[in-house]
């Protein structure tokens, strides 16, 4: 025979047990899922915020009092904008190479020997070239002229190396050696000049001698002086 069930009450709260504990088994909703805390990052070792401080950048030494007596280097002139000549420029240009400087260079090396009407007028024409020259470009490089001063041994004398001479009147010059030593230019000596603000005025010339003209009042200093056959050569660097 089958046993009889009990109709005790403590028999119906064994039976009622495990669904009171299935309680235990339920999952979290969404709302209580969300309040679960985050992980702690893990603090950070004094060396390692050593190393995140930024380097400040280095200081600059201070100057010494020496430096700043020093004075800046110069600044280099700008180079002057080319102009145009006038028709005043060209004629005074011409007249100089067509045989205008016959009379001008001996009164510019010696104004004492001109007459006194005359030297106001010199004095014009010479400033007239001076100023169109002025307006050419230089022509930098060597240049030859040729004189005779086997009677003059007082403007020969001043020519001795280291000497720094300064000429009174327009020097002409030329390109070519050849040329430097013939006509107006032929004679005992051969000036070879370094040059770098001589005026090319060939086109204004009525010869085709290269012409290398410098303004009145260039000092060149005296380089070298040698003996060669029967002629000087005076090597000579514009100043």
């Amino acid at each position: 025979m089958p046993p009889k069930r009990s109709s005790s009450p403590v028999g119906a709260k064994l039976l009622s047990k495990p669904l009171e504990d299935a309680k235990v088994f339920r999952l979290a909703k969404g709302s209580e899922r969300s309040k679960v805390p985050p992980p702690v990052p893990p603090k950070p070792k004094p060396e390692d915020l050593l190393k995140k401080k930024k380097t400040p950048p280095p200081v600059p030494p201070k100057p010494k009092p020496e430096d700043l007596k020093k004075k800046p280097p110069p600044v280099p002139p700008k180079p002057k904008p080319k102009q145009d000549l006038t028709p005043e420029d060209e004629a005074a240009l011409s007249s100089y190479t067509q045989g205008g400087f016959r009379q001008m260079n001996p009164h510019l090396r010696d104004p004492s020997q001109t007459l006194g009407p005359m030297r106001k007028k010199f004095d014009e024409k010479a400033d007239r070239v001076s100023e169109a020259l002025g307006k050419l470009p230089n022509e930098p490089g060597k240049t030859y002229r040729g004189a005779d001063l086997r009677n003059l041994p007082d403007v020969r004398n001043q020519y001795q190396p280291g000497n720094v001479v300064k000429e009174n009147a327009f020097t002409s010059t030329s390109k070519n050696q050849d040329t430097a030593l013939s006509g107006d230019f032929k004679g005992d000596t051969l000036f070879n000049i370094n040059g770098k603000n001589g005026k090319n005025v060939t086109k204004y010339s009525p010869h085709d001698e290269e012409e290398i003209l410098f303004d009145k009042g260039t000092s060149f200093r005296v380089d070298s002086v040698t003996r060669k056959g029967n002629m000087d050569h005076i090597d000579m660097t514009e100043l």
